[in-house]
């Protein structure tokens, strides 16, 4: 299987659902540098807009992301700043989601992600998969 660069809605919901096994599926992948802080501000949203999470359940949660992430490979998207915007602009995604298909794209990486507007863009330039697939 190809190297693989998860999102942080694949992350988040390996994590959830997978608990344990998700530590061999992200073991050596791929995270973007940004993708710390879109789980925390996921987490965030868990807690205080949709209150489904207690404060001590997000640090739960985040201490294990982070334990996970320390086994994975981060890249950056230096370099590609004007092509994720072209991105985000032809396809209609936020510069946050463009950015992970930039650099899949430039890299040659699988993206998984959960996100149905960033798969079916992504679909016309990478390969993609849910963590369903999983």
């Amino acid at each position: 299987m190809n190297d693989r660069l998860y999102d942080a809605s694949s992350i988040l919901n390996l994590v959830r659902n997978k608990d344990s096994g998700s530590i061999a599926i992200l073991r050596k992948q791929y995270l973007l540098d940004l993708t710390i802080y879109e789980i925390s501000n996921a987490i965030w949203r868990l807690v205080y807009h949709e209150k489904k999470i207690t404060q001590e359940q997000s640090d739960v949660l985040l201490e294990s992301i982070l334990f996970l992430t320390q086994n994975m490979k981060t890249v950056a998207m230096t370099g590609l700043e004007k092509h994720t915007l072209e991105l985000a602009i032809k396809e209609g995604l936020t510069a946050y989601d463009a950015s992970y298909l930039a650099v899949a794209e430039k890299s040659g990486l699988v993206l998984v992600t959960d996100d149905r507007s960033l798969e079916r863009a992504a679909r016309r330039y990478v390969k993609v998969m849910k963590t369903s697939d999983f």
